[in-house]
C-alpha cells in the first residue's frame, strides 16, 4: 500500500499521471494515405480524449490501460460533467443490438445504483460517455464488434475502447466506414 503525509487514504486519482500518447489517424488508414502521428502531452490527454469523441486507445499489457479507464471515467464526471459508463470486455461477450440497453441498464446500475437510470437514458447523447476496457478480450466476432460500437452511437457521443498490441484495428475501421 502507498501512503503519504498529508493524506490519510491514496487514491488512483491521486497519483495516476496520464501518459503521453501517440496520435495516429484513423481516417488515414480508411482512406489508406500515409499515417502521420502526433504526441499527446499527458496534462493533455483527457481534454484530447473529450475533444475527440471516438478514441481507441493501443497499449501492451499492464501498461495502466484499466488505470487510464478508471481515471478518464472519473475526469470525464469531474471536469466535462458527462455521465459516463464503463464497460469491460466481460460484460459484452455476447452481443445483439436489441440488447445493447439492457447492457447498459445493468452497467449503470452497478456504477451508480438504480434511483437514477431512467434519468440516464433521458440525457442527450453528447452528456453521456462509453469507456470499454480490454475490448480486444471480447468474444465478439469481428461483425458483432464493429456492430456494438455502431449501435453505441445511438446512446453515446463520445466512445473510447482501450485495447492491447493484439487487437485488430480493422475491426474498428470497418465500423467507421459504415
Amino acid at each position: 500500500p502507498f501512503t503519504h503525509g498529508s493524506k490519510r487514504q491514496l487514491f488512483l486519482h491521486d497519483i495516476f499521471v496520464y501518459p503521453d500518447l501517440c496520435q495516429r489517424d484513423i481516417q488515414r488508414k480508411i482512406e489508406a494515405t500515409k499515417s502521420s502521428s502526433a504526441i499527446i502531452r499527458s496534462k493533455n490527454v483527457a481534454q484530447w480524449i473529450y475533444d475527440s469523441k471516438r478514441v481507441l486507445l493501443i497499449g501492451d499489457d499492464k501498461c495502466g490501460r484499466t488505470a487510464l479507464a478508471k481515471t478518464l471515467y472519473r475526469d470525464l464526471q469531474h471536469e466535462h460533467q458527462l455521465v459516463p459508463l464503463l464497460l469491460s470486455a466481460d460484460d459484452i461477450d455476447s452481443f445483439k443490438p436489441q440488447k445493447l440497453k439492457s447492457v447498459l441498464e445493468r452497467a449503470y446500475t452497478e456504477q451508480y445504483g438504480t434511483a437514477t437510470k431512467e434519468g440516464f437514458f433521458e440525457l442527450a447523447r453528447n452528456q453521456r460517455a462509453l469507456i470499454i476496457d480490454d475490448f480486444h478480450r471480447s468474444k465478439l466476432n469481428h461483425i458483432a464488434s464493429a456492430s456494438f460500437i455502431l449501435n453505441s452511437e445511438l446512446f453515446f457521443e463520445s466512445i473510447v475502447v482501450l485495447v492491447d498490441e493484439t487487437f485488430d484495428v480493422d475491426v474498428l475501421v470497418g465500423a467507421v466506414q459504415q
